[in-house]
């Protein structure tokens, strides 16, 4: 599936989340090498620690969550230019021509009866 991505995205996302676990990995080794040659204490090793679990983002699930947000608001606009479009025509109109549009068409329909 990963071309599917390429293609919409430009972007293989399933290489990039691997490329984000290997850094989480180099910089968790960072940290440790600090920690053991004396340069943080505990405290800040297990801060330091905590803040990279904490900062840590699964590239799929954040495109996937994007689409969504996308797709929700994309929605949301086509229901709000239909509403508005609706309300336009109805305000645009007057109300003795719906009347007779409204005429009209109860004689159309009695006269299939």
């Amino acid at each position: 599936m990963s071309w599917i991505h390429k293609l919409l995205l430009g972007v293989d996302i399933e290489a990039e989340a691997a490329r984000a676990a290997d850094l989480d990995r180099q910089i968790a080794e960072q940290q440790r090498r600090l920690y053991e040659r004396g340069v943080w204490t505990k405290e800040q090793y297990e801060q330091a620690q905590a803040n990279l679990q904490k900062s840590a983002v699964d590239p799929v699930e954040e495109v996937k969550e994007a689409f969504k947000e996308g797709l929700e608001e994309g929605v949301a606009n086509i229901k709000e230019a239909v509403s508005t479009a609706g309300e336009i025509t109805v305000q645009i109109i007057p109300s003795w021509v719906w009347l007779l549009l409204l005429l009209l068409v109860g004689i159309y329909l009695w006269r299939w009866r």
